[in-house]
C-alpha cells in the first residue's frame, strides 16, 4: 500500500493489474491498449512526476514498465488490506 497524507492507493507486490497504454499514431491519433500485468515492485512516489507509480511485469509483452496510478487497475490483490 502506498499512503501519502492525502492519497491512499491498496496496491501491492503480487497483484494482478491491467494497464492503460497510450500512444500516437503516424496521424496524430492517440490510441489506448489495456494489458496485463503483475506488479513487481512496491509502489513509489517520483518526484519528477508527482503522481505515485508502480512497476508492472507485461504478460503479453514480456517486459516491466512502470505505470502512474491513474493507469492501472487492480484485478486481483496478493493481500488482504482492511479497506474500512
Amino acid at each position: 500500500m502506498y499512503k501519502d497524507e492525502n492519497v491512499e492507493w491498496y496496491i501491492s507486490k503480487g497483484d494482478l493489474v491491467k494497464v492503460e497504454i497510450w500512444s500516437t499514431t503516424g496521424w496524430g491519433r492517440n490510441e489506448v491498449t489495456h494489458e496485463y500485468g503483475i506488479v513487481i515492485g512496491e509502489p513509489k512516489n517520483s518526484q519528477i512526476t508527482l503522481f505515485p507509480e508502480v512497476n508492472v511485469y507485461l504478460l503479453k509483452e514480456k517486459r516491466i514498465q512502470t505505470f502512474q496510478a491513474g493507469s492501472v487497475e487492480i484485478i486481483s490483490t496478493s493481500n488482504n488490506f482492511n479497506r474500512t
